[in-house]
This record gives structure tokens, sequence and C-alpha cells, in this order.
């Protein structure tokens, strides 16, 4: 089966998922495996703690569906976490993840200001053209904003070519064909010789 693989005590099957990182359940269970089941010492030596982060981590990945061994080379930092925060925290706070992932600045203008954005770009298109770059059209939206009352902003083409991109806009290049002149003509640039046996 594509999705799935069997348990461990052979009843069943397992979801696998596409996650690259353990959550706190997962590394808790790690940590579980790695000092109960396979008796994990600080006093070991580092290729003892390897191998049985190693094996704690397989064990677990297994268990939970994760499609490739991950946690391997830093259980040891989340068995000091837990050392630390049962002396100085509260039991919920072991482990916690702290990622929370950053907002762009497109998507904050645009929760606050939904349409600030595609009049800056209207505007910069305006004064420079369809064939303008990015950056040249980024550039211009960031002088535009900064005469305007609402918030000035300050893009680069990557910021808007995902902006963009985003809110399905669509490239178009002109398609610059050189002009038939008289030297063409006499030369014979567009004309076709057919050769008769």
């Amino acid at each position: 089966m594509a999705g799935h693989r069997e348990k461990r005590i052979g009843v069943g099957l397992v979801d696998l998922q596409d996650k690259k990182q353990f959550d706190a359940e997962a590394r808790l269970l790690a940590c579980l495996y790695a000092t109960y089941l396979f008796g994990w010492d600080e006093m070991k030596s580092r290729r003892e703690k390897e191998h049985i982060a190693q094996e704690s981590c397989t064990l677990v990945c297994y268990d939970l569906g994760y499609k490739k061994i991950t946690g391997k080379y830093v259980l040891e930092k989340w068995l000091q976490q837990i050392k630390a925060s049962i002396t100085q925290s509260s039991a919920k706070n072991v482990l916690k993840s702290s990622h929370k992932g950053t907002t762009s600045q497109t998507d904050r203008i645009s929760a606050t200001h939904p349409t600030y954005l595609h009049y800056l770009y209207r505007r910069a298109v305006d004064i420079l053209g369809d064939d303008a770059t990015f950056s040249e059209i980024a550039t211009q939206m960031n002088l535009i904003s900064t005469v305007d009352q609402r918030p000035t902003i300050h893009l680069n083409k990557d910021s808007l070519r995902r902006w963009f991109k985003k809110n399905k806009g669509k490239e178009k290049r002109a398609v610059f064909r050189p002009l038939l002149t008289e030297d063409h003509k006499q030369t014979g640039y567009n004309t076709f010789v057919i050769y008769v046996p």
C-alpha cells in the first residue's frame, strides 16, 4: 500500500506522513525510548550515544509513520531541555517548538489595505509601461508609496514576483521581429529558392 506501512506489532497499518521534524509528542517518545528502552546515560561514549539516538529515532519514525529518520542529531539537546524544564518550568512547556514563522510584507499590507498593492502596481505599470521588469516596477512602487498616506513599502523584485504569481498574474513578453528593409528584400531575406532537378 502506497500511503501506509504495517505496524510493528503486525496488526493494522500506520499512515505515512510528510513531516520532516518531530512534534513535541514524537520528541518525548524518542527521549523516553532512549533513556528507558536503550539505556541512555551521560557517561556513555559519543559513539554509543549516537547509536542509541539512531535506534530510538528510528523506532519513533517507524511507529508514527515518518518516511525518513529524523531527530537523531538533536536527541541529546532534547534530553537536556527536559532536564532543565523539570527544574525551571511547567510540564506543558517541555520540548515545545519555538518556531512561529513569519508573515511576508505583502501579506501584512494586503490584510490591512486589501487593494493597496494592486493600486501601486497599476500606477507603476502606467508610468513605466508594460515591458518594465519586476525590479523596475518594485522600485517605482516603493517610490509611489512614499507620497501616499498609506504605509510606505519596501519591496524587492523577488517579493513582487511572489505577490504577482500569488494573485494569478500572467507575464506576457512582447515579441519583436525585425522589419523587412530594402536591404533584406535585395538579399532575399524572405525569399524561397526551389530547386528543380
